[in-house]
């Protein structure tokens, strides 16, 4: 399966975990690589920054997208920052509506954010929740992202 990655990239060491383990069940995956931009180290070692000069720069919401495109599926690495219980900020947010537009699945590693400004529109895109389980990918053999949802 062709999986794409999305969430807070002060959470990328849990995202390059996540990625480690489904390689390891057989599945490609891809996440946004940090290592071609310093500035993006210094993001994910420190916490957010002011970035919108590197995602004009790199295009980096248009890259991800065209990710989500290719893949099978996306999952969101929703885990807690700023104080917030399985946090998922602007960007990962509209990677879910992209990925909803596009009629892929979209997996929640933890349950959805009480993040009063949109928890009911990620609601109805009817995400699945992992709780953190990453074993269901191991016996998907089928690509077709349908047939995937429905063994849910």
């Amino acid at each position: 399966m062709n999986i794409v990655i999305c969430g807070s990239m002060t959470n990328y060491s849990k995202m390059v975990t996540i990625k480690e383990r489904l390689i390891s069940m057989g599945n490609k995956v891809i996440l946004p690589d940090p290592s071609t931009n310093e500035q993006l180290k210094k993001i994910i070692s420190k916490g957010y920054v002011d970035t919108y000069k590197l995602k004009i720069k790199y295009d980096y919401i248009r890259k991800h997208y065209n990710h989500i495109v290719e893949a099978d599926c996306i999952i969101i690495a929703n885990y807690d920052k700023n104080k917030i219980k399985n946090y998922i900020g602007g960007n990962a947010f509209l990677e879910i509506g992209f990925a909803h537009i596009l009629k892929k699945p979209i997996y929640l590693v933890n349950p959805v954010p009480k993040i009063r400004y949109y928890f009911h529109e990620i609601k109805a895109m009817n995400p699945i929740i992992l709780n953190n389980q990453l074993s269901i990918f191991k016996s998907f053999k089928d690509k077709n992202s349908v047939a995937v949802r429905q063994q849910i």
